[in-house]
């Protein structure tokens, strides 16, 4: 009788270990395995956001270790209204979606790379439905001073390291200018290039 009772308190115990371990492995299955995948597709595009990041700013020039200058042409705005060609004279950031206020604030970065000489010359294309959106993409902070990100509340690591969490984000600051003077992104982009002799041509499509 005793070893009936204990073969039977043997059984119950493999039962319930059993069990256990397929509850277990249910929840490794459901829960662990999926994470995992989750993490593996995250990481992998997270990986090519970073290099798409890069591609849109290849032309980003370090200035102690870049010799190119006075480039006849600095073009700026939405790739999709640009004409781009591959041309050792112009200096391009273009990218799809580009806003206006995102092509101001290359230009203010960028423009010192023209020509001296008064002939250099800003292209800036433009959907007609930009109407001076306050706000810059992913893909365009990258290239900015780091006063100017954290402007745009843009300088936290998480940005550098996982753009990916940032993707559908709209870096703005709506008082970006802080000289109440009420212009434009079209008419600043007009001003800053008279002010220093250079040639602008904005096109809206």
């Amino acid at each position: 009788m005793l070893s009936w009772n204990l073969n039977k308190k043997e059984a119950v115990g493999t039962v319930l270990v059993a069990f256990f371990c397929i509850c277990m492995l249910n929840v490794v299955y459901f829960y662990c395995v999926p994470s995992c995948m989750v993490c593996v597709i995250g990481y992998a595009s997270n990986k090519v956001l970073r290099k798409k990041i890069r591609l849109a700013n290849k032309n980003i020039i370090d200035f102690m270790n870049d010799s190119r200058r006075n480039f006849d042409n600095l073009i700026l705005g939405d790739t999709r209204l640009a004409l781009v060609e591959d041309s050792s004279k112009s200096l391009y950031f273009v990218h799809r979606g580009r806003t206006l206020f995102a092509s101001y604030l290359y230009l203010i970065h960028y423009f010192s790379y023209l020509r001296d000489d008064g002939e250099g010359k800003v292209y800036v294309y433009s959907s007609q439905s930009d109407e001076d959106s306050m706000y810059v993409s992913i893909f365009d902070i990258f290239a900015y001073h780091r006063v100017v990100r954290m402007r745009l509340n843009a300088t936290s690591q998480m940005i550098d390291r996982f753009p990916l969490f940032f993707y559908f984000k709209r870096f703005r600051n709506i008082h970006y200018f802080i000289d109440g003077r009420k212009l434009s992104v079209e008419d600043r982009i007009i001003e800053f290039c008279n002010l220093r002799n250079i040639k602008v041509e904005l096109i809206r499509k």
